[in-house]
């Protein structure tokens, strides 16, 4: 965990300094800039490892690769936008405006739908708040059980820090918050989610089962045989 903590801090450090030295800086956070482009390879990374790691393993790999593999398969594709601007087709309009280009657009358009119904954001928050708190205290124990068993997990500790930050990065896409320089954050994220992704397939070759060998039968001597019958 020591090792990809410090080449996280490292991605941090160097988008935190491109996006300071570089003005404008559209080829850092534009559509198919740099950003997006090296999380669609990370997404991408951790799909096809977490696929061929289930594929050699089988039943000895981590039950959490059945959703890294796909998650990350998800997540590619929504970075180039299932190909979309790649390969000029046109994609299906969203309502409200834009273009139905990935699986990210369901929550803008549940948030438009929200919108279109008079939902005040901090109600919103509030009800959300107050359901996930109700939830955290009916379900305490198990909670409790399951975040252990997560921080003492290397694989569901990267996943976890993948979809919390994928999470802040939607929160950040749909404006139920507005800070200064969003749009870095939200980019920052999206990338830094697909490392922590790719982070979670590669540990799960740490928690792999080692197969277990056959017992072999070794054949008894005549002489022990004999001693038997006897």
């Amino acid at each position: 965990m020591l090792r990809d903590t410090v080449a996280f801090a490292a991605l941090t450090v160097a988008v935190t300094l491109a996006a300071l030295a570089w003005h404008p800086d559209d080829w850092l956070i534009s559509e198919d800039g740099l950003l997006e482009t090296f999380s669609a390879l990370l997404y991408a990374g951790a799909a096809l490892f977490g696929g061929a790691t289930l594929l050699r393993l089988r039943r000895a790999a981590h039950p959490a690769l059945w959703f890294i593999t796909p998650l990350g398969l998800v997540c590619a594709l929504d970075e180039i936008s299932y190909g979309a601007r790649l390969f000029g087709f046109e994609a299906p309009a969203l309502k409200g405006g834009g273009e139905f280009d990935g699986v990210h657009d369901l929550i803008i358009l549940a948030k438009r739908e929200l919108d279109a119904l008079a939902v005040d954001d901090l109600l919103l928050a509030v009800a959300v708040g107050a359901l996930a708190i109700s939830a955290s205290l009916l379900g305490r124990r198990p909670l409790i059980a399951a975040v252990r068993i997560a921080l003492a997990d290397p694989v569901l500790l990267r996943l976890g820090a993948c979809v919390g930050l994928l999470a802040a990065s939607q929160a950040l896409d749909i404006d139920v918050v507005t800070i200064p320089k969003q749009m870095y954050l939200e980019e920052w994220g999206e990338t830094s989610g697909g490392f922590w992704l790719l982070a979670a397939a590669l540990a799960s070759r740490l928690t792999a089962k080692a197969p277990q060998q056959p017992k072999r039968h070794h054949a008894e001597s005549p002489v022990a045989e004999a001693s038997e019958q006897a």
